[in-house]
């Protein structure tokens, strides 16, 4: 996918944005504790009685009801400041965990650029003092320079291929954090 759809599968974004529906929901359902209730009641009943003789009678009853809350002593409404306070909280979570992560990819993306800048420079410094060692060698062989120079060269050499080979495990490195940066799936798979 694209990165934003990857920023949205990281667990810490995810978490974010289910805390801030989760709020919204709770301050809507606050807010519905301001609205009037209705009820509506049945009822039916038979009875039998003795006396001298046998007596029965049915009894039924519809009821209906109207409740509208006009005080409690604030207590509605402090209840839905917080919420609304809940939920202007849990959005500026979400905003920041949305924030942190696009940081860390493009973090991640830059610290990826440089290292393969640094490995193409790396690139050019490993054939140069391969050259440099292998003419030196050639010098020595025909007596013109002495064997500290192709020492010197060789050191070079080797020097600038652990450098090359550093630089490619931090590519490696890099990549990696740039796929742990979107909330790629592989990382949890590795454990």
């Amino acid at each position: 996918g694209v990165p934003a759809d990857l920023l949205d599968q990281r667990p810490d974004v995810a978490a974010a944005r289910t805390r801030w529906q989760a709020s919204k929901a709770r301050a809507a359902s606050t807010g519905l504790s301001f609205a009037p209730t209705f009820r509506l009641g049945g009822n039916l009943g038979w009875g039998l009685r003795h006396f001298n003789e046998w007596d029965s009678w049915e009894t039924w009853g519809v009821s209906a009801g109207l409740s509208v809350p006009i005080f409690n002593g604030f207590q509605r409404h402090g209840a839905l400041q917080q919420s609304l306070a809940g939920q202007d909280a849990a959005a500026h979570a979400l905003t920041k965990a949305v924030l942190t992560a696009r940081a860390e990819v493009e973090s991640a993306l830059a610290r990826e650029d440089t290292e393969s800048a640094r490995l193409l420079a790396l690139d050019e410094l490993v054939r140069a003092s391969k050259t440099a060692y292998e003419e030196s060698a050639r010098q020595y062989a025909a007596g013109l320079v002495n064997y500290l120079t192709v020492l010197t060269s060789l050191a070079t050499f080797q020097s600038a291929e652990l450098n090359h080979l550093q630089a490619r495990r931090d590519l490696l490195g890099a990549r990696a954090d740039l796929h742990t940066a979107l909330g790629s799936s592989w990382a949890r798979r590795l454990k």
